[in-house]
């Protein structure tokens, strides 16, 4: 009897493991300064936009502070969790936002943070309709 329960145990944190990970489809890096002209000219707007995403499970959302040297060391954990450390390495631009496939690990797409909102959003939810 110990057996089964364990094996029902394992087998449900298994199906939920493989499940929560293929739930996520997207990470949306924002790399930002407090020296960058378009970051503080838009990074509120922006921000407030990223919030709208908090809750959708499909996407996860990254704020990478480029400031300065500590402010980047900051954010490797955190690519190095998500598996994006190399991905990253190529994309040091402040002020934009870069689309990541969570499955391939490859940047989708990149712009700058002066979109209007809606062109934003349509890149995001465009992507997220390409993951599926």
């Amino acid at each position: 009897m110990k057996r089964l329960i364990l094996l029902v145990v394992f087998s449900f944190f298994s199906f939920f493991k493989t499940s929560l990970a293929q739930s996520e489809k997207l990470y949306v890096v924002m790399n930002e300064a407090t020296w960058c002209k378009y970051c503080k000219a838009h990074g509120e707007r922006v921000h407030k936009l990223m919030d709208t995403y908090m809750y959708n499970d499909k996407v996860t959302i990254v704020h990478h502070d480029m400031t300065s040297k500590e402010t980047i060391a900051k954010s490797e954990p955190v690519f190095k969790k998500l598996k994006i450390t190399e991905t990253m390495a190529r994309y040091n631009e402040t002020g934009m936002i870069f689309l990541i496939d969570a499955k391939t690990k490859k940047a989708i797409n990149g712009f700058n943070i002066r979109r209007e909102d809606l062109e934003i959003k349509k890149s995001i939810e465009k992507v997220l309709a390409l993951t599926e």
